[in-house]
Formats: C-alpha cells, sequence, structure tokens
C-alpha cells in the first residue's frame, strides 16, 4: 500500500484528484468563500523518536522526512498536516504537508486561494510580509497579535481582537479531530515525506466528499 501511495504522490494523482474535488464542490457553490482558517497540525513519525543519546534534534536514517518540531513547548518527532479550511462549510481548501520543523508562516501564503473575503489565523502566522500580501490582494486580514520585544503586553483592542478571531477560526480543530479520532492519522504509516503527503491528501479529499453529503442533506 505505501508504495501504491509513494507511485501515487510522485505521479500527482491525489493532489489532481483533491484539487479536481475543490473544483467541482465550489461549482456547486458549497464553497462559500467568505474566509479561510489557516492552522496546522503536528502528526507523529511511523518510527519512534531518536533517543537523546542519538544527539540532539537528531533525525530517524529510516525515515528522513521527519523532523523535530514544537507545540507548547514539548518537542514532536514527524511531520506537519498545514490547512485552509473553508469558513461556513468546513471544506479543506488548501492542504500541504512538511516536516515538524517548518514553521506555520513559511506555508501561509500556500493555503490562501485568493478568492476569499478575509483570512483568519493564529499568532504563528503573523509577519509583517503576510499581512502585506494579503492587503495587496485585497483580503481582510484577520491574523491575530503577538508579543515582542517591543510591546510585551498587547493594547486592550489587540486583545480583544485576537479573541474575536479565535472565535471565528476555532472551527478549524474539527477537521483535526476528525483525521485524528475517525481516521486514525494521529500517526503516519509510510517512511517518506512523499507518500505521507500523498496519505494525508487523501484524507483531506475524502473528508471533504463526506462533509459535503452532509451540507447537501442539511
Amino acid at each position: 500500500m505505501c508504495r501504491f501511495r509513494l507511485a501515487a504522490a510522485q505521479a500527482g494523482v491525489l493532489e489532481a484528484c483533491f484539487a479536481e474535488i475543490g473544483a467541482q464542490l465550489s461549482a456547486k457553490g458549497l464553497i462559500l468563500k467568505k474566509g479561510t482558517l489557516l492552522d496546522a497540525t503536528l502528526v507523529a513519525a511511523t518510527h519512534a523518536p531518536p533517543s537523546r543519546e542519538a544527539g540532539l534534534g537528531k533525525g530517524h536514517p529510516r525515515e528522513p522526512g521527519a523532523d523535530w518540531g514544537k507545540k507548547n513547548g514539548k518537542a514532536h518527532f514527524g511531520y506537519k498536516l498545514h490547512v485552509g479550511v473553508d469558513e461556513g462549510s468546513g471544506l479543506i481548501r488548501t492542504a500541504i504537508v512538511t516536516s515538524a520543523r517548518v514553521q506555520d508562516v513559511e506555508i501561509a501564503p500556500g493555503l490562501v486561494s485568493g478568492d476569499e473575503a478575509a483570512v483568519y489565523a493564529d499568532r504563528g502566522y503573523e509577519s509583517k510580509t503576510h499581512r502585506a500580501a494579503l492587503l495587496a490582494q485585497g483580503i481582510k486580514d484577520r491574523i491575530m497579535h503577538r508579543r515582542h520585544k517591543h510591546i510585551a503586553v498587547l493594547p486592550a483592542w489587540q486583545q480583544r481582537r485576537n479573541t474575536l478571531i479565535a472565535r471565528r477560526r476555532a472551527p478549524v480543530e474539527a477537521v483535526f479531530s476528525a483525521m485524528k479520532r475517525l481516521y486514525g492519522k494521529a500517526r503516519t504509516r509510510c517512511r517518506s515525506l512523499a507518500a505521507n503527503t500523498a496519505d494525508l491528501i487523501a484524507f483531506a479529499t475524502v473528508y471533504n466528499l463526506r462533509r459535503a453529503t452532509i451540507i447537501a442533506a442539511g
């Protein structure tokens, strides 16, 4: 099965399938384009993390695509699934898989479709470059503010803005919950980044098809 996924990934079949399903859902008016919710989740590697004796930040020789990343101060070894989810419908519009080391803000431009009215994201996506790019595209910037060396405490209006944005972007967590709880994707199944990308893109496609039937039935 992993060999099939790898062959499909190398041919770009699953990405093409995901894009085609997305185009059909958009044509049917199921994608609302009111906003895009950006987020990412860590996915554990197939192999166990290298031991501390192997050295700080050491990778696994049999899984070179996996790497170390941090969340809430805790180190994780594996990959990241980055998504852009349509506000209102909950459909996944964009999906990118990287090693866990890649920062969310690096992937942000690839998650923006360009036709949405706004982009909602947490502090991990904040950068002057990203905000300027959204402005240039006529997309409303709904990225949360974060403290830095020049601002130890956020002004009250930024704190309030962050709270409102957090509420709007909260539905994106439903995608990750379904992915890990219902589809068993808390850990990858293959040894390469390409094969695991194919597997997670396949999940996104199936998720959208199931989500679309729920929307249509409602």
